[in-house]
């Protein structure tokens, strides 16, 4: 069995790259849940939206100050976005 690093690898996308992904997709499957634009989020987390639509697209990759932003403006614990992105790598 390969290691998770060597598995990304093997499927064209980097560990980083599987992160970055997987944030972004947590954070807009949690943002619809919540029934917020991007504009709202980005409102709540004292961000900017093009900010939030970059997190979303995979393009950025927040840091934990802003992951914890994030959080607080989805009214959510960080762990359970955390948790979220650590299952959808694990998948």
């Amino acid at each position: 069995m390969y290691s998770k690093s060597l598995h990304a690898l093997l499927h064209g996308m980097k560990k980083s790259e599987q992160i970055q992904k997987a944030t972004g997709d947590v954070i807009r499957e949690l943002r619809k849940e919540k029934g917020l634009t991007q504009e709202k989020l980005a409102e709540l987390s004292d961000l900017h939206v093009n900010y939030i639509s970059y997190l979303e697209r995979g393009l950025r990759q927040p840091t934990l100050t802003t992951l914890t932003d994030i959080s607080e403006g989805l009214g959510i614990r960080l762990t359970d976005i955390v948790g979220k992105i650590e299952a959808s790598i694990d998948k």
